[in-house]
């Protein structure tokens, strides 16, 4: 709903300026929920091993923050199995 109205007031913003009207941005997965998402990408063999959704600026998830945690989140919902599994830093305190 209001994910798919951000879109029709993006694809404005892209035509009006441009003089495209026929240019349109397409959200095609937007309205999913998260856990709708990962199936989605887990049917689809999209390389989630190569995504990421750790909010800290480390080189590997810290599979605590609020990012690492949804993620985890959306494939238990899901069912599926997350192919980034790698062994997490645990962040126990920020320097």
């Amino acid at each position: 709903a209001r994910a798919t109205e951000f879109g029709q007031v993006m694809s404005e913003l892209i035509q009006m300026p441009c003089g495209m009207l026929d240019c349109e941005l397409q959200l095609p997965v937007v309205d999913l929920e998260p856990w709708q998402l990962a199936d989605l990408a887990v049917q689809l063999q999209l390389p989630l091993d190569k995504s990421w959704s750790c909010n800290e600026d480390i080189p590997q998830p810290c599979g605590t923050c609020a990012g690492c945690r949804q993620r985890e989140t959306a494939f238990i919902r899901a069912g599926r199995a997350d192919a980034d599994k790698r062994e997490h830093n645990r962040v126990t305190a920020r320097s």
